[in-house]
């Protein structure tokens, strides 16, 4: 082909490559794992869909010509080639999955076999596919076929493939006035553009974002949410943040499991001005925390006499907290907030308040100084319930060596750990290193190594006391949180929950939960924040899975394979489903969770199952140094304490007791499943024909480049 032909191939091909792409080239609407059924609750991976219309993201349908059209840089040639070549090894990464997992007609009676008869494909290591200068691209694979690619997040000290103005225009993050330097960086790195701060906070912008950090929202604002959007907060999240709320919800599990499952890690509570009598009864009682001090201490006469916490039930970073030593300050106190203004106060407090017994005798270390443990908790997904806790957090020391004297309780910086308060002691040490011991912050890692050499204490013990803690809560939660969910959200998908669990340890090693923080700062002031929470910032995004606007579909041919469409989110439980979730809902009610009954319930796997389970195993691919601790391998034992149990929760419960060991065989099981059914079949055939085309356009941008360097 002479110069003057590649010029005109190669300009007509350039102008389609830049134009909007029509999409009634690929027709046809039904999932491959949809077709002729409707799925149960909203997914998050969904199927890649044969069609790319559909509902679209109907929030930007009014201003994506405007946002095409100004404020978007024009592509390069370079970042095009980029882009396309991303592309086409996505593309090619899924067809080798597909030639790899050859389906397998029965269920469970080949899994040994089918082990290794299948190609390893390393699908768990994350991320998978990596640019020719070994670099991981921005989009990257699910592990199971035709499965939506997310966005790989990396901070600053990973490395990361250029990212293509093809794609920015799809990626936006809102900010707002907690969005933390962490995280602004690491989005920003990743490819999002950061859209800004709504001047006016009452009237919030919901219609110009695909993600956001932010404080939490009033109930009837996630209403707004769109079905493509992420936000860091579940509608009645205050059932955790809030501490009458989190003591209500620990009570009532109290009341039906007993004090040694539920009220046996958090102190006794009083909230006032309701349970003021109980309160004065406990108070003048012999009952205690504090009842198995030390047996020298008591011998010796030295029975510290009950101290109490007083705590607004909304407060955060140590506001308004006071400690007292009898009734007579904590009716001064309640007095001093219920001041009709008169002058006149009444001796029973009216103001809400939360009263906890304070834990005197805490565990102390060299420095004699009181502390606490932040463990980071993440929550993808209510319904089914999936809890992540991070490997790495925060030991918060006070700034004053600690004394439980009377003399000293209203010394803030003995008493309270919070970095917020001891920040402004003149005692406050930074700490100088991340691994160091010598300032009033370190990191659990450094506690645990400290704990272990020169206390020879079971730190792994203590750990899996905290896990135990922490699924308990949540499971206290978990209820009021679902109803408020499937009243006010389009998307299931679309929330998520960090929280920031502030555990004491007293000084016979028990385990107490102080409070739970929704909004867990971020932020990082020091070398040692930033090497816990910049990394933690990262795979907090990566185990989410966030994925490209589904406005990208209407640009290219390939976009629905590359994001999903309203459609996707929205599908209904087919009347199959939903009478396999009752039955085994009932049969668990009845009868329990036993082998028999787990073995039963994933032997026969529907397309539904087999959505929820490839979205929970792509999850867990992407989680960094998060540890899965719900659903895991023991959490047969927990399903109990749920209000009631959704089928999900068995179902994913079972998947984990029979895989945990053997991830690799139940994500090819999962593989098989897929590839068997002819819908998938073809969309394959499809997905190889939008290769073919990839792969032209490919061709083309490199003789223009050629063209344009001669």
């Amino acid at each position: 082909m002479d110069d003057k032909n590649v010029k005109k191939n190669t300009t007509e091909n350039s102008k389609m490559i830049e134009s909007n792409v029509d999409t009634t080239s690929i027709s046809g609407k039904n999932g491959a794992i949809h077709n002729g059924q409707e799925n149960g609750y909203n997914h998050s991976n969904v199927l890649i869909t044969n069609g790319v219309g559909g509902g679209g993201d109907t929030n930007h349908s009014s201003s994506t010509s405007s946002s095409q059209s100004s404020g978007t840089q024009t592509p390069t040639l370079d970042t095009k080639l980029i882009f396309f070549e991303m592309m086409a090894q996505i593309i090619r990464y899924q067809l080798q999955i597909c030639d790899r997992r050859q389906p397998n007609k029965s269920t469970e009676s080949a899994d040994q076999t089918m082990a290794s008869s299948l190609d390893e494909l390393s699908l768990t290591i994350f991320p998978r596919l990596d640019d020719s200068k070994k670099r991981p691209y921005m989009l990257q694979p699910s592990m199971f076929p035709l499965m939506y690619p997310t966005v790989y997040f990396v901070s600053e000290d990973d490395v990361l493939s250029d990212v293509p103005q093809e794609v920015k225009s799809f990626l936006r993050w809102k900010m707002t006035s907690i969005t933390a330097n962490t995280m602004r960086s690491i989005v920003v790195r990743s490819g999002y553009k950061l859209m800004p701060v709504d001047r006016n906070p009452k009237n919030k912008t919901f219609n110009n974002w695909n993600a956001i950090w932010c404080k939490h929202l009033r109930v009837n604002e996630f209403q707004l949410i769109g079905y493509y959007q992420r936000v860091n907060h579940f509608p009645g999240s205050f059932n955790f943040g809030r501490k009458d709320r989190l003591w209500l919800n620990l009570k009532s599990k109290i009341e039906k499991h007993g004090v040694d499952m539920f009220g046996n890690f958090h102190p006794p509570t009083f909230i006032m001005p309701n349970d003021y009598s109980s309160l004065v009864t406990y108070w003048n009682s012999d009952e205690s925390i504090l009842t198995n001090q030390k047996s020298s201490e008591k011998c010796n006469g030295h029975i510290q006499p009950k101290m109490f916490i007083c705590k607004p039930p909304a407060s955060a970073r140590g506001q308004g907290i006071d400690i007292v030593s009898n009734m007579e300050e904590l009716h001064v106190l309640m007095s001093k907030q219920n001041s009709n203004g008169n002058g006149s106060n009444s001796r029973k407090p009216k103001v809400s308040m939360v009263v906890q017994e304070y834990i005197s005798n805490p565990f102390l270390l060299h420095n004699d100084a009181k502390f606490d443990l932040r463990v980071y908790v993440l929550i993808t997904s209510i319904l089914p319930l999936r809890v992540y806790v991070y490997d790495e957090g925060l030991v918060r020391f006070a700034a004053n060596r600690y004394s439980n004297s009377v003399d000293d309780i209203k010394n803030q910086f003995i008493h309270l750990t919070n970095y917020s308060v001891n920040k402004n002691c003149v005692e406050y040490v930074p700490s100088s290193n991340v691994d160091g011991q010598d300032g009033h912050k370190w990191t659990l890692k450094t506690l645990w190594k400290h704990l272990s050499m020169t206390r020879n204490l079971d730190v792994d013990q203590i750990w899996q006391q905290i896990i135990d803690l922490i699924v308990k809560t949540v499971i206290s939660s978990e209820s009021n949180i679902l109803t408020l969910l499937k009243q006010n959200l389009k998307n299931r998908r679309s929330c998520f929950e960090l929280l920031g669990f502030d555990i004491i340890l007293d000084e016979n090693l028990k385990l107490w939960l102080l409070e739970v923080n929704i909004t867990p700062s971020l932020r990082a002031d020091s070398v040692l924040d930033f090497s816990v929470k910049n990394q933690l910032v990262r795979d907090i995004l990566n185990t989410l899975g966030y994925q490209l606007s589904p406005r990208f579909r209407r640009h290219y041919n390939f976009g629905s394979f590359v994001c999903p469409e309203k459609n996707d989110l929205f599908a209904q439980m087919s009347i199959p489903d939903k009478d396999k979730h009752d039955e085994f809902e009932e049969c668990f009610k009845t009868k329990g969770f036993d082998d028999v009954y787990s073995n039963d319930l994933i032997d026969q796997l529907n397309d539904d199952d087999v959505m929820h389970l490839m979205e929970s195993e792509d999850e867990l691919s992407r989680c960094g140094k998060f540890c899965r601790v719900f659903p895991a391998s023991n959490s047969r034992y927990y399903l109990n304490y749920f209000d009631s149990c959704h089928y999900y929760n068995l179902l994913l419960t079972a998947w984990e007791e029979r895989y945990h060991k053997r991830r690799q065989l139940g994500i090819d099981r999962l593989s098989s499943y897929m590839l068997a059914k002819d819908s998938v079949k073809l969309n394959v055939e499809k997905l190889k024909d939008q290769l073919n085309e990839i792969n032209r356009n490919i061709s083309i941008l490199r003789q223009q480049q050629s063209l344009s360097q001669t």
